[in-house]
């Protein structure tokens, strides 16, 4: 695919000769249409507005690309609101995840285009499996709370809304090259045709990223391709995009403990069995590979009336390999599924050491279609619905067996699959009766069914069967004070379903069914948004009431995913303040702090009601930019600071993440030069100070295991674009 690929930029350049040769008068009068309709119509149904009663942000083109330095979206995203970013190999590169409001990523609702990201089972989101997504993102909103209804699984800290789609209309032809610490290394082609025709557009990337990691073996090697075709006709646009990614990159979620964080905090444990008997296994690697293809139309079907139809269809297939000797004594064959070896001497070998391949195989597919009317006066209609199919496979082979008997490489020592499906249905209303004066009622139901049987890595086998359906109201007001000063304030309530690990690692019943619940979650939201010229400030308040909340118990499952158990009653409630001042035509100021207090509540032994902190909510998070822009040169000076974070519920400072401070720096400068070419410089210094800091964390038997972070690492590069006439 990445060879063919190839063939697509020369394709791609020999059309972006000819459009640059051929543009025309026509072509640019529709170019200023097609500009202001093409971002909003993608991802409408999703979006909110400066009139929306809720908590957003929004990076647009600018803001994405000064961040983007070959790291993944959650470290573009680390000095927005409420955001504590964090990566397993801690310089940015591999995997990566990010929490709002304390809410990790299951929680987080996403979506590429309106079409949804998480993945069905786990919730999660895994950047990794799109490298370099966001050097073909053209602008990302973030929702926080529960948010407007969106496509997907139901949102609990928040909603981001990727667009990918360009409203590009003219011609070019880009090279990105990074070069950094720890040998990181990111290059990006990109080309589009510009529009052809009045009617055409075709554009792609192709990236490559590698990196060798901060911590020991936490090596990445990450494969990329993006292709989207667009298509405007007089009454109908039609867009076909195609996402292609392949990773491969060393195991470096185990973590370490806090003695080997003190002495030694890049060892990783992955492939050594722990240091005592072998040496490192070379090829303790996640290798997987995800295709997404999405095709988009939008009809207006007259002046006031729009109608979307979004399919999508996601294909997943790879593995993580382990090498395992049981501590140097073997693993059982019993344990395996296998028989026992007598040898020719009569001796009986009862265990062996092996490599796993644990695999996924997964489908994704659906639609969503969604009717926008606008022709009643003051009042503003999206209705819509759709149907998702999610179909995956888990199991696992040996490719290595030292004594290997009768088994086959092939041999699968256990197998399971699930199927889940899911009905949605909305709508949202905004009325203006008078002026000023907005309301906001949004209401969704999901229908979700959800079944898994087999047998489990442990060979334990299971079985479960979930049919919900989620009711899922919103309502709020706003009321613009003037122009560019807005008070709102929203209540939504939400329900969500248990992932698949929750499922099958729960604690039963008699009957054998898991005792996990669904989670629900009230939140209101109340706050004020102010613009002056460049300068803007927005304050918000919130209260997030959960009921059943999935928190985490402090155990692993099999394969270490963090294990979680209901609690009854938890809140988080805030207060979030961002904004930029202008100081003059050349400096701002940027920043936001979010203070915040996140407790669930519990009765002890004698029944009085105690409170304990949340895990991983820490009560303060802020990020203070000085920004510089003048001609071609832009300059940021970022400090970052997150408050203390616990790793579990007990609000044990023994099983806790102190503070950090962290400042980076980043800098460009592109100048246009006669024939056309924008030459561009980039550089960005991360931890400026030094600081030996930790991010994320788990804790499994009572004892905490960390994430360290990079200490100071830099990447720079040079940019080449060269633009067709317009």
């Amino acid at each position: 695919m990445y060879k063919s690929s190839f063939l697509i930029f020369v394709f791609l350049l020999g059309t972006f000769v000819y459009a640059t040769a051929q543009r025309s008068d026509t072509a640019q009068a529709i170019e200023v249409d097609m500009a202001s309709q093409l971002p909003d119509v993608v991802i409408k149904e999703v979006a909110v507005y400066r009139q929306t009663p809720m908590a957003f942000e929004k990076l647009n083109l600018a803001d994405i690309q000064r961040n983007n330095h070959g790291q993944d979206i959650p470290l573009v995203l680390e000095n927005t609101v409420s955001a504590v970013a964090t990566s397993d190999a801690g310089n940015g590169i591999g995997y990566t995840g990010i929490r709002i409001r304390g809410v990790d990523a299951s929680r987080i609702n996403v979506t590429l285009n309106g079409i949804p990201y998480n993945d069905a089972e786990s919730q999660a989101v895994f950047w990794v499996n799109l490298p370099d997504l966001a050097s073909s993102t053209q602008s990302i909103q973030i929702q926080r709370g529960i948010g407007s209804t969106t496509i997907g699984g139901g949102a609990f800290g928040g909603s981001l809304a990727l667009r990918t789609t360009s409203d590009n209309t003219s011609p070019y032809i880009s090279i990105d090259n990074r070069f950094g610490s720890f040998n990181a290394r990111r290059h990006t082609v990109q080309a589009s045709t510009g529009l052809i025709a009045n009617r055409f557009i075709l554009e792609s990337r192709l990236s490559k990223i590698q990196s060798d990691g901060y911590v020991d073996r936490a090596s990445a090697d990450l494969q990329s391709l993006y292709v989207s075709g667009q298509y405007k006709g007089d009454n109908v646009r039609v867009w076909l995009n195609a996402f292609s990614g392949h990773e491969v990159t060393g195991q470096a979620w185990n973590g370490i403990d806090s003695t080997t964080l003190a002495d030694n905090r890049t060892y990783n444990s992955a492939g050594t069995d722990f240091g005592t008997f072998f040496p490192a296994y070379d090829n303790d690697v996640d290798d997987y590979r995800q295709d997404q293809f999405q095709g988009i139309l939008a009809w207006d079907i007259t002046e006031n009336s729009l109608l979307k139809v979004n399919t999508f269809y996601t294909r997943g297939k790879g593995f993580y390999e382990n090498y395992a000797s049981g501590y140097g004594f073997g693993i059982n064959f019993a344990d395996l599924g296998l028989d026992n070896i007598i040898t020719d001497g009569g001796d009986t070998i009862t265990s062996t050491h092996i490599v796993k391949r644990r695999w996924l195989d997964n489908d994704f597919y659906g639609f969503s279609t969604s009717y926008t009317h606008s022709g009643i006066e003051h009042l503003d209609l999206i209705a819509g619905g759709g149907y998702h199919r999610y179909s995956g496979r888990h199991f696992g082979t040996l490719p290595w067996i030292q004594y290997a008997g009768a088994a086959s490489p092939d041999y699968m020592y256990y197998d399971g699959s699930s199927i889940k499906s899911e009905v949605h249905g909305f709508a949202k209303i905004n009325y203006n009766p008078i002026n000023r004066l907005h309301l906001y009622g949004d209401l969704q139901l999901r229908q979700v069914n959800y079944e898994g049987s087999g047998i489990e890595d442990d060979r334990s086998s299971y079985a479960f069967e979930q049919n919900q359906l989620f009711i899922n109201p919103k309502a709020g007001i706003s009321y613009f004070l003037q122009d560019d000063h807005v008070v709102y304030a929203s209540y939504a309530y939400a329900g969500r379903e248990a992932t698949r690990a929750d499922l099958l690692f729960s604690t039963k019943d008699a009957n054998g069914n898991s005792t996990i619940r669904p989670e629900y979650m009230h939140d209101i939201e109340i706050g004020w948004r102010g613009t002056w010229g460049k300068s803007y400030l927005n304050v918000n308040g919130y209260l997030m009431r959960y009921k059943d909340q999935l928190v985490l118990s402090g155990a692993l499952d099999p394969v270490g995913n963090a294990l979680r158990i209901n609690v009854e009653d938890s809140d988080r409630m805030g207060i979030e303040i961002d904004g930029r001042y202008q100081v003059n035509s050349w400096l701002n100021i940027r920043g936001n702090v979010a203070l915040s207090n996140n407790r669930f509540i519990d009765s002890d032994s004698t029944g009085a009601t105690v409170t304990q902190p949340l895990a991983y909510s820490p009560n303060a998070v802020s990020s203070v930019i000085l920004g510089v822009e003048k001609g071609g040169f832009a300059f940021d000076l970022i400090n970052k600071y997150v408050g203390k974070q616990y790793l579990d519920n007990s609000g044990s400072d023994a099983v806790s993440i102190p503070s950090y401070f962290v400042c980076h720096a980043q800098a460009q400068y592109t100048t246009s030069l006669d024939c056309g070419l924008e030459l561009g410089f980039h550089l960005r210094v991360n931890n400026l100070t030094n600081t030996k800091y930790v991010s994320n964390g788990y804790v499994y038997a009572g004892f905490p295991s960390y994430y360290p972070q990079a200490t100071i690492n830099a990447m720079g590069g040079v940019s080449l674009r060269f633009a067709g006439k317009k």
